[in-house]
């Protein structure tokens, strides 16, 4: 059951969501880019990204309609995620839209071998706008006890 709050950015990102696949499908890649990059990225962020970088993002919008379409039709309960024994590292910005972090929060509180990291000051593009502290928990992840590598090494 989800709370009030939860609702509504369930209801935000399927709405998001919806709104991609409708565009894809009616041929609009540009403004399925669009809502899908200021929704994401931040209001305005769309318009100001350079040219290459837009025709690079709509080219690629039909896939992640696609993945859209995979995401609201999974009916895996939560509580399924908990037979996980792989070590995982959920990464998520202060600054995303809520519905991201709220995934990773929940995912944290049921996978056995999860590793929740907040990056200060990024949003959902953190692997693009911070590089360096997700890399960096990356790499501590991947070097974490868990790895048979020593830390130190």
């Amino acid at each position: 059951s989800l709370a009030q709050g939860e609702h509504a950015a369930y209801a935000e990102a399927s709405h998001i969501a919806q709104d991609c696949v409708s565009q894809v499908q009616a041929g609009r890649p540009a403004a399925a880019a669009r809502n899908f990059v200021d929704y994401w990225c931040g209001v305005g962020e769309w318009a100001r990204m350079a040219d290459h970088v837009r025709v690079r993002i709509e080219r690629a919008i039909p896939s992640v309609a696609r993945q859209w379409e995979a995401i609201f039709a999974d009916t895996t309960p939560l509580a399924d995620y908990a037979r996980l024994r792989m070590p995982t590292l959920l990464l998520a910005g202060d600054h995303g839209p809520i519905t991201a972090r709220r995934v990773t929060e929940l995912l944290a509180g049921v996978v056995p071998h999860a590793v929740h990291r907040v990056i200060v000051g990024a949003g959902h593009m953190a692997p693009v706008t911070h590089a360096a502290p997700v890399n960096a928990a990356i790499t501590a992840h991947l070097a974490g006890p868990h790895s048979g590598v020593s830390a130190a090494a």
